[in-house]
C-alpha cells in the first residue's frame, strides 16, 4: 500500500491515485468528480486546478487521515496536504499563491472548498439551511405579536421564544459538524460566503423576496 493510499484511501474519490496531466484527464479517470463543484472547473483559468482539487480533498474530506495525523495543527495539515497535492516549496517556502490558498485570500478557492463541503456533508448542510428557515419563520410569527397581547398570545410568544432557543442550539451544533475543526475556515466564511442569516438563507433556498423582505430580522421584537 502506498503512502497516499494509506493516508487518503478512505476519502470520497481516489484523486490521489494517478498523475493527471490535466483536469480533463482527471475527470475521465474519476467519474463523479464534477458533482463536488458547482463551478465548471474544466473551463476554469487556474493552471494548478488538478493540484487544487487534490488539496481540497486531502485537506477537507472528513475521511482524510490528515485529520488524525495533525489534529491540533491546521497550518501543518495544510502544508502536508499541499505537498501531497503536488505543490512545491522553494527555499523552504511555498509560493505566494499557495499561501493565499492557506489564508483564504482567493475567494474562488474558498468557494470551491465550500462547494466541496456542501456536497460531502450534504445531509448536515441541508439540515442547517432548513433549520435557518425554521428559525426565520418563527421570528416572523413572533414579530407579528405586538403590544396589548392577550394571555394566550403572551403564552404563544413565550413558547415561540423557547422554540427559537432550541433551533439556535441545533444550528450551532450543525455549524460545528459542517466545519469540523476547520475553525479558521469558519471564522473567515460564516459572515461572508455562508448564508447564516435568516434572510440570506431564504435567498439561497430561492424563496421570493416578497415573502421575507418586508420583515427584517433587526425589526423583530424580542
Amino acid at each position: 500500500m502506498s503512502k497516499f493510499e494509506e493516508r487518503y484511501g478512505r476519502i470520497k474519490l481516489p484523486v490521489y491515485d494517478g498523475s493527471f496531466s490535466s483536469y480533463d484527464a482527471m475527470r475521465e479517470a474519476i467519474p463523479g468528480l464534477d458533482r463536488y463543484f458547482k463551478t465548471d472547473l474544466y473551463e476554469h483559468w487556474r493552471i494548478d486546478i488538478v493540484n487544487l482539487v487534490k488539496y481540497i480533498f486531502f485537506m477537507y474530506d472528513p475521511k482524510s487521515d490528515l485529520i488524525n495525523e495533525y489534529p491540533d495543527d491546521l497550518e501543518l495539515r495544510k502544508e502536508v496536504a499541499a505537498l501531497d497535492a503536488g505543490y512545491q516549496k522553494f527555499e523552504d517556502k511555498f509560493p505566494e499563491f499557495v499561501t493565499e490558498i492557506f489564508e483564504f485570500k482567493d475567494r474562488e478557492v474558498v468557494e470551491f472548498i465550500l462547494q466541496f463541503l456542501q456536497v460531502s456533508k450534504n445531509d448536515v448542510w441541508r439540515e442547517w439551511m432548513m433549520s435557518e428557515q425554521e428559525l426565520f419563520q418563527l421570528y416572523k410569527i413572533r414579530g407579528q405579536l405586538h403590544e396589548n397581547l392577550s394571555i394566550e398570545q403572551i403564552k404563544k410568544k413565550a413558547e415561540l421564544g423557547e422554540q427559537c432557543k432550541v433551533i439556535i442550539t441545533r444550528i450551532k451544533a450543525l455549524k460545528e459538524e459542517f466545519y469540523g475543526d476547520n475553525r479558521d475556515l469558519q471564522d473567515h466564511t460564516q459572515d461572508n460566503l455562508i448564508p447564516v442569516s435568516p434572510e440570506n438563507v431564504f435567498e439561497v433556498l430561492n424563496i421570493p423576496a416578497a415573502d421575507y423582505k418586508y420583515l427584517q430580522v433587526g425589526d423583530v421584537s424580542k
